[in-house]
């Protein structure tokens, strides 16, 4: 049995992506499947390199294909890891937890289809991981930017602004993590990113052919159809943005 191994961090287009992959079909249905294992301050009890195993060819993550599927976020790497080895005081590093994953992967499926998934702008994916956490909406499936554009405006701005800061650098160091993994791996690496795939589903389309070609995998579909868009309106991620360049500019260019 092939897997598909959608590896990503919160907010970078990854439930898009993934619901592309399902959309053309041959490639499996990768979701948060962890999700029901991971979470908390401590493992699971009970839960085993078995389990991991299962969840990865449930029905629900191989649909019709045949094919085992998940969606991976970076931070869950380490309790994943943890599981597989049993080692329940060990604190792997999130990028290592990655690359553990996909070698035991690598030995544990016929082919490993690995698709990373950056978001370049740290900035917007960090105003988007505060706005789905503010109003609990992960997921559009209304008009593009539905979110009332008047959220924040209560907020205090200086508090507002670090906070969006402090995302931003949690998202670029997840992002830089990813990015390594997808080099450590080039025999098996498909590197897309939020950018790319939110400006065509026709060469988002593409480019997953392509790749599940060299696993033996065939979609069924030419383009895959889209339901999601955008959670932010563009007049509210302009204003945050600005807020936060007229601090860095201010306060800290100067001393750089």
């Amino acid at each position: 049995m092939e897997l598909t191994l959608v590896l990503a961090n919160q907010r970078s287009g990854s439930t898009l992506l993934c619901q592309d992959i399902f959309s053309l079909g041959g490639m499996g249905r990768p979701g948060e499947y962890f999700l029901k294992v991971v979470g908390g301050g401590k493992p699971k009890p009970g839960v085993t390199e078995a389990t991991i195993r299962d969840i990865l060819q449930q029905p629900q993550a191989t649909g019709d294909s045949g094919v085992a599927a998940i969606k991976l976020m970076v931070n869950y790497a380490p309790r994943i890891i943890q599981y597989i080895t049993g080692d329940q005081d060990s604190r792997p590093e999130p990028e290592a937890a990655c690359k553990a994953f996909i070698d035991w992967a690598r030995q544990n499926f016929d082919g490993v289809n690995l698709i990373v998934l950056t978001r370049e702008n740290a900035i917007d994916q960090a105003i988007s991981r505060i706005t789905a956490k503010r109003t609990g909406v992960y997921h559009s499936q209304g008009a593009a930017g539905s979110t009332p554009q008047d959220l924040f405006a209560k907020d205090n701005p200086e508090k507002l602004r670090n906070a969006i800061l402090r995302a931003a650098m949690i998202a670029a160091e997840e992002r830089d993590v990813l990015l390594r993994v997808a080099a450590a791996n080039p025999d098996i690496a498909l590197h897309l990113t939020y950018e790319s795939i939110a400006a065509s589903v026709e060469d988002t389309s593409r480019r997953l052919h392509e790749q599940a070609s060299r696993f033996r995998m065939t979609p069924r579909a030419a383009v895959a159809q889209r339901t999601l868009r955008k959670l932010v309106t563009d007049e509210t991620a302009d204003r945050l943005r600005a807020g936060v360049r007229a601090y860095v500019e201010s306060r800290l260019l100067p001393y750089l």
